[in-house]
C-alpha cells in the first residue's frame, strides 16, 4: 500500500493483488525515499496511540475512541502531504533524471519540516542500513 503514491517505474506500478497479472498504482505523488514527513506522522501516531493505551484513569470506550481520532486525523495528514507535493515525480521505464527527482524530494523535505528537523532526519536515514 505504501508504494501505491510513488513512481510507477519499471514495473508500471504495484502488484497489490498478486498473483493477478495486474498492477495499480505508480502515481508519482511522492518519491521513493526520504519522505521524513510521513515517516514523522506515522511515528506520531504511533507514540500517542502508546501512551493512551497506557492510560488506566481512563475507560476502555474512551481510549478507543482517543486512539482511532488519533489514526484518523495521523491518516488525513499522511493523505494531505502525499497528494499535496508541487512536483510530479511520476515516471515509466528506467529514471534518466533519477538526481533531479532525489534533490526535488530532499527540497519539499526541507520546506516541509525546516532545516533543523531536516537535518536531524538526514543524519538519522544516513544511520540506518535500509532506506526509507
Amino acid at each position: 500500500m505504501e508504494d501505491l503514491p510513488t513512481p510507477a517505474a519499471t514495473w508500471g506500478g504495484v502488484n497489490l493483488f498478486w498473483p493477478s497479472p495486474s498492477y495499480i498504482g505508480g502515481w508519482g505523488n511522492i518519491w521513493w525515499w526520504n519522505n521524513y514527513d510521513i515517516f514523522l506522522i506515522i511515528l506520531s501516531v504511533i507514540v500517542v496511540n502508546l501512551l493512551l493505551a497506557g492510560l488506566n484513569r481512563l475507560r476502555p470506550f474512551a481510549i478507543r475512541k482517543m486512539s482511532l481520532i488519533v489514526f484518523g486525523l495521523g491518516f488525513s495528514l499522511a493523505l494531505f502531504q502525499i497528494t499535496t507535493r508541487d512536483f510530479n515525480f511520476a515516471y515509466q521505464g528506467a529514471c534518466p533524471d533519477y538526481t533531479l527527482y532525489e534533490q526535488e524530494s530532499k527540497r519539499i523535505q526541507k520546506e516541509i519540516l525546516g532545516e533543523r528537523v531536516f537535518r536531524l532526519m538526514e543524519s538519522f536515514d544516513q544511520r540506518l542500513k535500509i532506506y526509507f
